[in-house]
């Protein structure tokens, strides 16, 4: 039995007390964050591309105790979920695990298309995510543009 204000465990983790945290839809109003916190990120251009992203499209954070996210992911409009990070106080602590479960949940309940797409250098999530998802593309990139319905261009 879990006491309140306790997670299930992921990927067997322990539990730990998740008070003060919530799950909640990334907004515009974050650009600057995600920019700052991108690898690929850091300029204009990165800028206004998050905040294309987050202006149209479904994005999901974990908001920490004083109400800023401290885990985050967004979509791009070629389905991709691939700008994910998790302040560094909270790297370990299974933050992004729940967000990237509720936020697949989110999608498939959506019937969203999405994939899911990695630094090179980030075998954690790699492996995380497979274990989830049904199979693992054999080629290196996809690309397609998606658009949500009140969006549709024409």
């Amino acid at each position: 039995v879990k006491s309140r204000g306790e997670s299930p465990s992921v990927c067997g983790r322990a539990r730990r007390k998740v008070a003060n945290f919530k799950y909640a839809q990334l907004n515009v109003s974050y650009s600057g964050l995600v920019n700052d916190n991108w690898k690929l990120g850091m300029n204009k251009r990165s800028l206004h591309y998050i905040k294309r992203c987050l202006g149209a499209l479904p994005a999901a954070c974990m908001l920490g105790p004083d109400g800023a996210p401290v885990s985050w992911l967004t979509l791009d409009s070629s389905c991709d979920v691939g700008i994910a990070y998790s302040m560094e106080k909270y790297q370990r602590a299974d933050d992004m695990a729940r967000v990237i479960m509720g936020f697949m949940k989110y999608l498939h309940q959506n019937n969203s298309p999405f994939y899911f797409s990695f630094l090179e250098v980030n075998d954690d999530s790699h492996r995380f995510v497979g274990q989830f998802c049904s199979f693992e593309a054999t080629c290196k990139y996809h690309q397609w543009t998606w658009y949500p319905e009140n969006l549709v261009p024409f």
